[in-house]
């Protein structure tokens, strides 16, 4: 689905990184006969499904395992090919993206963890904790100056409290490791 709308598809290739970085995509598309419509989207979402449905001829994606859900982050058009081709990151990139120098010295790491995902847009699913991040930075004080992704910031706060971080779908976990 790209932008909200079941679309053909020519192939499509996901790259997993695991918990420290973005998840990509690329993905080819025939090119309809409205190119407009490409033309005026500002951002778009694509989420690539698989499976093997009962009826593969009368199916929703319900039926199939959502693989991606991730922003557009390049659009290329292949006239010769009648073809555009979408590649991007899954919606870690939103943080990965956003560089800050704010530390939250007084917050804990559960609550920068919520402000960050929902200034995102994204859902959090966060586990609280119970210490101020300024225990963190009392011998760290290069790190109080550097400006950082907001991203690094997270997993940094997330190995300080023995979490995992990581972004599926819209949602960004921030939760104890399993053990």
């Amino acid at each position: 689905m790209v932008g909200g709308l079941r679309m053909s598809w020519i192939d499509w290739e996901i790259n997993s990184n695991g918990f420290y970085a973005a998840d990509t995509f690329s993905v080819t598309l025939p090119i309809g006969a409205d190119m407009s419509w490409w033309a005026c989207q500002d951002e778009l979402d694509v989420e690539i499904f698989a499976g093997f449905p009962s009826d593969p001829v009368n199916y929703t994606t319900g039926d199939l395992e959502s693989l991606i859900l991730a922003q557009v982050d390049d659009l290329t058009i292949d006239p010769v090919h009648r073809t555009i081709r979408l590649s991007g990151r899954d919606f870690t990139a939103r943080l990965i993206d956003t560089k800050t120098t704010e530390k939250w010295q007084n917050k804990r790491a559960s609550a920068i963890a919520t402000e960050l995902a929902e200034s995102h847009g994204l859902t959090p699913i966060v586990t609280s904790t119970s210490d101020r991040v300024g225990k963190y930075y009392r011998s760290e004080h290069v790190r109080l100056t550097n400006q950082r992704s907001e991203w690094d910031l997270l997993t940094y706060l997330a190995q300080e409290e023995n979490f995992q971080v990581y972004v599926t779908g819209k949602e960004l976990h921030f939760e104890p490791v399993p053990e």
